[in-house]
């Protein structure tokens, strides 16, 4: 019976290698892969197994195993294992039992990262035990069992590193725990280089960026030609891939094949496929011409389906992939697999010759860049003129944010963003906006990159403007360029496209002295210098991300960057604004007091006055432009208007009435005045007298009536359609032509 199981367990292990030789095909199933192991190790002795001795019978026991595992392609978490051990057990009478073990058994393969693996499994089998006791000897076998767990460690693949624990049952004989550790050697399918996913440590979000690296071109590695059954020649050539891009590849190749056909019969039914089996769940096909005649080649651009699993790379590693080629050779069906070797950058990797790439690092769903655009938000919304452009205000408030938190610009000498194309397609290591929010430091792409991240995921479009040597941002604003023409002192300083227009930022402008305004300034010169030299390009985020999709990045531990603190934020972020409105307003305002003097206070030069101030929403200063102008003519209906929209506008609701009636007494008909009577009375509910004045007004201006149509309406029907129309934020001046 002994000799049955130990042929059954030998014959286990000649299986299992012959598994590891006549792996599967690629595209149908995986190859398996084969691992020998040896292990040397030591028992600690529990009871007799049968006398139930205490554990002092036996002294510690030593052993030594050689295990061999075949891991299913297509059931890549089983393995099979057949193996022989040898254990040795002093008695601590003085004789030694020795004990021949020969098993088969299954287990199971989970991979705690790309290089460490839990393996638990079960074995049983036959031992053979020897008793020596002076000139006697005596022999005889049982059953074996064993339960165990191995730890897998390919850092040095294809050798590894084992560790196990196990609980040793030979039956009648030895009952214990066995601790083992050893090397192991991996055959068959190849074992990649693989990066670990590690968890990053918990850092304060006062860490100092690591200092880049140099540059490195990215290599592009080429295969020696492999002959194939039929004359078929193959030759692989890949580029460095990207694990930002990964989403990219299954439109885009990644390598080439180069099938040349050097036989004399031509080759047909040919398909092509694709598989790194650390990095993809199945093979990737590629489209194929059906035939391929003596003397000629084709090239196959091969593609691939990445997992997420591909952003676990910090930095650069190889990885081998299979290829698979089905034909026929006239009508012999043929196969060939070829193993090539593949690099891998880092997550942070990108080369330059394609600025839009950028595009890919602005994460504008990540979480800590939502939660710190939306506070910062949150802080400031409602303060300061809503006259400004609102994208220009959440650009404005950001750039203030992100100046008052620390941030510092690290200008990277090395960059290959600049230069010849050899040097722009060099790898350059770009960081991801929750990256730089940790260091608090970046350099141009860096902050840019973040910059735009934060007004993305607030809503505002935004754009990366490429100079000769720079890169910096761009956001566009709400108004049409039409509007902004017509709108802004400087036009000259925005980007105006056929429909948008953007206003460029110098997002390094950083400094204490570096607010928004001077930040704009800044891009605004940037862009013309370069602009005349057609040497500048705008790129917008959401057309580059068509292309390189924003990366999806796993959660880390990290904390969330915390917002300035609210009451530093909301008076930077008002000095700015109103920094930005006496920008604009000041030639206007000279012109215009220069008129009020030259007429000794006219009323009409007063309302003027008036009127500029209250479009950049500066209401103190245009109330006593208006009140002037009232005591100066109590006829001059203008101010009266004008007081009242203020007084709307502020939600002074009575004094508001009061202006509106004053403006009817001097003129029945005047349709602001009709209009302004109906939205004060509207926001009293006092529906009735809205019908009226409504009515009044459909006589004198039925253009207006309508623009203010949801007027006419009540409760949540009329709020629906005042924020559809956007009529109830709009203000009506009486202005003077």
């Amino acid at each position: 019976m002994k000799k049955v199981i130990v042929a059954a367990a030998a014959l286990s292990l000649c299986a299992v290698l012959v598994g590891a030789q006549e792996s599967p095909t690629v595209g149908t199933s995986s190859a398996g892969a084969f691992t020998l192991s040896v292990m040397p190790g030591v028992s600690f002795p529990l009871a007799y197994w049968n006398a139930g001795l205490p554990p002092g019978f036996y002294n510690l026991t030593l052993s030594a195993a050689v295990d061999a595992e075949y891991r299913f392609g297509f059931l890549p978490l089983l393995f099979a294992k057949a193996g022989v051990a040898y254990r040795r057990a002093p008695l601590s009478a003085g004789p030694v039992l020795s004990l021949i073990e020969a098993s088969a058994g299954v287990g199971a393969q989970f991979d705690l990262t790309p290089k460490i693996s839990l393996k638990p499994y079960v074995a049983g089998g036959y031992h053979y035990g020897i008793l020596a006791m002076g000139t006697d000897t005596a022999t005889g076998g049982a059953w074996m069992a064993r339960l165990g767990v191995n730890a897998q460690f390919d850092f040095f693949a294809p050798v590894g590193i084992v560790a196990g624990a196990a609980a040793v049952m030979d039956g009648g004989a030895f009952l214990g725990i066995q601790a083992s550790v050893g090397a192991s050697y991996s055959f068959g399918a190849p074992v990649a280089a693989r990066t670990p996913v590690e968890k990053p440590e918990k850092t304060k979000p006062e860490k100092v960026k690591p200092e880049k690296l140099a540059p490195a071109e990215a290599p592009k590695i080429e295969t020696k030609p492999t002959q194939a059954a039929g004359g078929l020649t193959l030759t692989t050539s890949f580029d460095s891939v990207f694990p930002v891009f990964h989403t990219w590849y299954d439109r885009n190749p990644l390598g080439t094949l180069t099938l040349k056909n050097g036989g004399k019969d031509s080759i047909s039914g040919i398909t092509v496929s694709f598989y790194m089996k650390q990095y993809m769940d199945a093979a990737v096909s590629s489209a194929v011409p059906d035939r391929l005649e003596p003397g000629k080649e084709l090239a196959v651009p091969l593609k691939a389906l990445f997992t997420p699993a591909i952003l676990g790379i910090d930095t650069g590693t190889k990885s081998l992939a299979e290829i698979t080629i089905d034909y026929k050779v006239g009508n012999d069906q043929k196969q060939a697999k070829l193993n090539a070797s593949v690099s891998l950058e880092g997550r942070n990797g990108m080369n330059w010759i394609d600025d839009r790439r950028a595009a890919a690092f602005v994460t504008q769903k990540d979480q800590p860049i939502i939660v710190w655009a939306r506070n910062v938000w949150s802080a400031v919304q409602g303060e300061g003129s809503k006259v400004i452009d609102e994208n220009l205000r959440k650009a404005m408030a950001i750039h203030e944010a992100v100046r008052l938190y620390k941030m510092v610009y690290s200008k990277d000498p090395q960059t290959p963003y600049t230069g010849s194309e050899q040097k722009r397609a060099a790898v350059d290591f770009l960081q991801f906006p929750r990256e730089t929010l940790l260091y608090k430091a970046g350099d141009c792409d860096d902050l840019s990159i973040l910059y735009c991240a934060l007004l993305e995921s607030l809503g505002v479009e935004t754009a990366f403007i490429t100079v000769p040597g720079h890169i910096y941002a761009a956001i566009a604003l709400a108004a049409t360029p039409a509007q902004a023409r017509a709108q802004y002192k400087h036009p000259g300083d925005l980007i105006l496209t056929e429909d948008k227009a953007w206003v460029p930022v110098e997002i390094t402008k950083l400094g204490a002295a570096d607010d928004f305004v001077e930040a704009w300034s800044t891009g605004a010169t940037e862009w013309s210098d370069a602009q005349s030299k057609k040497a500048a390009a705008l790129i917008p985020v959401r057309d580059a991300q068509t292309e390189y999709a924003a990366v999806n990045l796993p959660k880390d531990s990290n904390p969330l960057p915390v917002v300035p603190g609210s009451a530093d934020l909301l008076s930077k972020y008002k000095d700015v604004t109103i920094k930005f409105l006496d920008g604009e307003m000041s030639e206007k305002l000279a012109e215009l007091n220069k008129k009020v003097k030259d007429t000794n206070s006219d009323p009409k030069a007063l309302n003027a006055l008036g009127v500029f101030y209250s479009k950049y929403g500066r209401y103190p200063e245009a109330k006593a432009q208006f009140k002037k102008a009232t005591e100066k003519s109590s006829k001059y209906i203008s101010p009266f208007l004008n007081l009242g929209m203020i007084a709307l506008m502020e939600n002074d609701l009575n004094t508001s009435l009061a202006y509106y009636e004053s403006a009817q007494k001097i003129d029945g008909r005047n349709s602001l005045a009709l209009l302004g009577i109906a939205r004060v009375n509207h926001e009293m509910e006092n529906y009735g007298a809205v019908r009226t004045a409504i009515a009044e007004l459909k006589k004198v201006d039925q253009a207006l009536a309508t623009e203010f149509a949801y007027l006419e309406l009540k409760g949540d029907e009329s709020q629906r359609a005042a924020e559809i129309s956007g009529a109830k934020e709009v203000a009506k001046w009486a202005e003077d032509k």
